[in-house]
């Protein structure tokens, strides 16, 4: 019984990482086209770490992305325990490939129904304080299964 749940995550996670994967692909042939300057176009990657990790886990992925396609981090989203919300950086200005870390305080807790809620936490301030309304995303181990079940559209 435990191994064929264990083999249902890992079915699951693999299948979501493939999905990023080609996903990403896709996304960054297309971002190398012209933006305007309409803000709602600057659509910023969320880059949210896998189960146990934290901030070390994407930091290696969001230098590729600033070296190699002109993105630039503008911020970092911790998100308490309780699913509190901080943000740690400034988006001042309108940055062509916006780059926003995401960072899990509790790292390690499976309850989708909790690190969903968590997720939508992030996207309501993003959106009440920086008007967001599309985002991507890069995402790894327990990052790709919270994005799995999330139930929720900006």
């Amino acid at each position: 019984m435990l191994k064929k749940r264990h083999f249902k995550i890992v079915i699951v996670v693999v299948i979501a990482i493939i999905v990023t994967i080609l996903w990403y692909r896709h996304s960054v042939g297309k971002s190398d086209q012209a933006v305007n300057v309409d803000q709602s176009q600057y659509i910023p990657t969320l880059y949210i770490h896998g189960w146990g990790a934290g901030a070390r886990s994407t930091n290696s992925m969001i230098d590729y992305a600033e070296k190699n396609y002109n993105a630039d981090q503008v911020l970092t989203v911790i998100v308490s325990k309780k699913g509190d919300v901080k943000f740690q950086g400034k988006w001042t200005k309108k940055i062509n490939r916006p780059i926003i870390q995401i960072v899990l305080q509790d790292n390690k807790n499976g309850n989708y129904n909790v690190t969903q809620k968590w997720f939508k936490n992030i996207l309501t301030k993003l959106q009440s304080t920086y008007h967001v309304k599309k985002f991507n995303t890069v995402s790894h181990s327990m990052g790709n299964l919270i994005l799995f079940h999330i139930r929720w559209e900006i």
